[in-house]
């Protein structure tokens, strides 16, 4: 049967390895439509918080089958969860990820797309009859899988002989089922998920794959084994009556996990193009103003980890949209608000953002916001209230419609001596553009109405830097 195909590469510090990878893979697949094996097919990169060059590496093979995703370092199994999600937006029959590094290679992944016939999904196996893994593995390494899978076994009850192969393909109804009951993003995610679909019924095959243990491999069997460990007898315990135990550890000792979206720079470039004029700070030329706005956006959102179950938030004055895939991602109602709504509008549709609703702002400083008291848990306000000739008022609309105990999170540019000399006799500017007031002044105001909790500044020489506040309803 010839079905569309999603292929989910996640990747953290890939840069020697993924580029064969995309050029095997996309060489591979692209013959295999060619000859009608496959209707068609797409490969997510997903960039998993690279510090080195990953990003321009898959950027080298970008064309019309090659989606790429970028967020801050969550773990492989987030990433290939973002890669889920991303691939559900599309009508493909069959989702499957597999690692960077082409330990499998795309003749082997294809055997799992010829060989799941009737089942929900197929799994790439180094352990059973008929599988060929180059060069053969250790025995300290055979012995520790082994022991691994016997741990597996006796917790969950799964029956498979090799749970941690990279090659996994799925029918787009499993992963459906199983998306949202995926409770670990790291070491054990490849067991969550196998025991989310045992548990919903589906029918999972092992087959025999070929392996090719790779140069520059980043798993160290000592320092993983008992992070793996302690990884699925955590995931054994939440899935048991005594998960709430786990639950309230976590709060305790990690907060809420904020998930930062990064636009690929080649999608603002294009926006750019588009003259969405609001994205051209996050794609400046200049890579320090690129890195300084990115970083803001970063530190409001970090802001907001410690605020208690938090569902609906505001994006006042969103601008360019940039935030919206970030909010969309951390809270379940997301209200996007601009005089001008084009760009956000582009990118909700882009990005199929279902939980943000979008609302067209009025320029008037007694504007009043379209919610009834108390409603809102945390409202963003990005580089917007400077432009307020006396914010006072729209501060106390915010005031209104948050809750007690929401917060006020905003930003607003600032500027240090070198700057405001260059601003002063080089650009001839009296002062900034279209900015009636400042961050400090902004502030005080806020001050009068909430509780200022967290303040943090971001300087830079060069270029003016940000002012980021949290305040609270008390």
């Amino acid at each position: 049967m010839r079905e569309k195909l999603s292929i989910i590469i996640p990747a953290y510090n890939e840069e020697k390895r993924i580029g064969k990878t995309l050029e095997e893979y996309l060489k591979f697949f692209k013959e295999r439509k060619k000859k009608k094996e496959i209707k068609d097919f797409e490969i997510i990169v997903v960039l998993n918080g690279c510090k080195d060059n990953t990003g321009k590496v898959v950027k080298k093979y970008e064309c019309k089958e090659l989606k790429i995703l970028e967020f801050e370092e969550s773990g492989k199994g987030f990433a290939i969860i973002q890669g889920f999600k991303e691939a559900l937006k599309r009508d493909n029959d069959l989702i499957g990820f597999v690692d960077a590094d082409m330990a499998t290679k795309p003749e082997a992944f294809h055997d799992l797309v010829k060989h799941i016939n009737d089942y929900d999904g197929i799994i790439g196996s180094r352990y059973v009859k008929g599988a060929i893994v180059n060069p053969k593995q250790s025995p300290q390494r055979i012995i520790a899988s082994r022991i691994f899978n016997l741990l597996i076994k006796t917790l969950f009850m799964i029956h498979y002989k090799d749970t941690q192969c990279g090659a996994k393909l799925f029918r787009r109804k499993s992963i459906e089922e199983a998306i949202n009951k995926l409770i670990i993003t790291r070491w054990a995610f490849d067991v969550d998920l196998l025991y989310c679909l045992k548990m919903g019924g589906f029918k999972i095959k092992e087959f025999q794959t070929t392996w090719s243990d790779r140069e520059y491999s980043k798993i160290n069997l000592k320092k993983s084994g008992l992070k793996m460990i302690l990884a699925v007898i955590r995931l054994r315990i939440l899935n048991s009556p005594f998960k709430d135990l786990v639950n309230l550890c976590d709060r305790i000792f990690k907060g809420k996990k904020i998930i930062f979206l990064k636009i690929p720079q080649t999608q603002l470039n294009h926006m750019k193009l588009k003259n969405f004029k609001e994205v051209g700070d996050y794609c400046h030329e200049n890579p320090l103003i690129r890195w300084l706005f990115w970083k803001r956006l970063k530190t409001m959102l970090n802001l907001a980890k410690d605020i208690k179950n938090a569902k609906r938030v505001l994006d006042f004055g969103a601008g360019s949209g940039i935030s919206m895939p970030s909010l969309s991602q951390n809270f379940s109602e997301v209200y996007s608000l601009d005089l001008d709504i084009s760009s956000i509008d582009y990118l909700k549709k882009l990005y199929k953002l279902k939980n943000v609703k979008i609302l067209r702002g009025i320029n008037d400083e007694k504007y009043r916001l379209p919610f009834k008291d108390n409603f809102l848990d945390i409202i963003f306000a990005a580089d917007v209230l400077e432009h307020f000739r006396d914010s006072s008022e729209i501060q106390r609309e915010f005031k209104r419609v948050l809750k007690k105990g929401g917060c006020l999170i905003v930003s607003g540019p600032t500027e240090n001596f070198l700057y405001r000399i260059a601003r002063k006799y080089v650009y001839k500017q009296k002062k900034p553009k279209d900015h009636y007031t400042n961050v400090y002044d902004v502030m005080k105001k806020t001050s009068k109405l909430l509780k200022i909790e967290k303040s943090k500044t971001l300087p830079c020489i060069l270029v003016p830097g940000f002012k980021v506040y949290k305040a609270k309803k008390i």
